[in-house]
């Protein structure tokens, strides 16, 4: 079953994938920052994109997290891609939370509020690059349609 696109594929560079680390909040705005500049420079219609991802009930985000493979520090090497993503999917709404005071801050906007709870699939991955200004993110989003989101009935044990 094919999905409408949403949002084309986008590559974020020169821009060291965040984790959900110390100082949440700045990591979110870096990510979100990066994201918007490099959506501004594709020239893309902001508005548009945004329309069409808050009209979507349910979305897919995919997800390639690119990391320099020639750097000696650990924490650029190894990075769990569950806590790059959580800081990538936090800055999608319109607005994300500061955990240390709870307070609302612009996010890029694709999804309504401030909650990511609209993704309902996720297909995500690392990969090593050896370039450094390689390194950062590539998005798509697209529509999750709704008959994929039920799930169907668990067939009666036999006893």
């Amino acid at each position: 079953m094919s999905s409408l696109t949403l949002l084309e594929k986008v590559r974020v560079t020169d821009f060291e994938p965040e984790t959900a680390a110390k100082d949440v909040t700045e990591r979110k705005a870096r990510v979100r920052d990066a994201l918007l500049q490099a959506l501004q420079a594709k020239s893309v219609n902001l508005d548009e994109i945004r329309r069409r991802c808050r009209e979507a009930e349910f979305i897919q985000v995919d997800v390639t997290f690119y990391l320099y493979r020639g750097s000696t520090e650990i924490g650029r090497l190894k990075k769990d891609l569950d806590n790059m993503l959580k800081i990538l999917c936090d800055a999608l709404p319109q607005h994300m939370i500061s955990q240390d005071t709870g307070d609302r801050f612009p996010g890029v906007g694709l999804i309504d509020g401030d909650s990511d709870e609209k993704i309902f699939k996720i297909i995500c991955r690392k990969m090593f690059v050896i370039n450094e200004t390689e390194r950062g993110f590539e998005l798509e989003i697209s529509q999750y349609n709704r008959s994929q989101v039920e799930a169907p009935p668990v067939a009666p044990q036999a006893q």
